[in-house]
């Protein structure tokens, strides 16, 4: 009965690539295609991922030139708003002196 019962089961087995790999050329076979697969995959990550880094670095270097060049462009900035801001104190205070002028002049001519 139970040699019955695995002649069933091995007839209704559905044969899978593994298992197929295991009947022609066994579990050794087998092991070595799986293990050639990893390393090939694993030495891929790896370039992959040297290759990322390697990206990653070139993009640190453009972005701390970028900063450097912002830095610079900045400090310029702040420099002709330094000369702007004492170019427009000047202006207001001729403007004041000359509203003042006017007002002077205006009232002593209404006198």
């Amino acid at each position: 009965d139970d040699l019955h019962e695995k002649t069933k089961y091995f007839q209704l087995l559905r044969v899978t690539k593994h298992l197929q790999g295991l009947i022609k050329g066994g579990d050794e076979d087998y092991h070595l295609a799986e293990i050639e697969t990893l390393e090939k995959h694993a030495l891929h990550n790896q370039k992959s991922h040297e290759a990322k880094v390697q990206e990653k670095k070139k993009m640190i270097r453009r972005l701390r030139k970028a900063i450097g060049e912002k830095v610079r462009e900045n400090s310029h900035l702040e420099d002709q708003l330094g000369s702007i801001q004492a170019s427009v104190k000047e202006r207001q205070h001729i403007h004041t002196i000359q509203a003042s002028q006017k007002m002077s002049s205006t009232g002593a001519q209404s006198r």
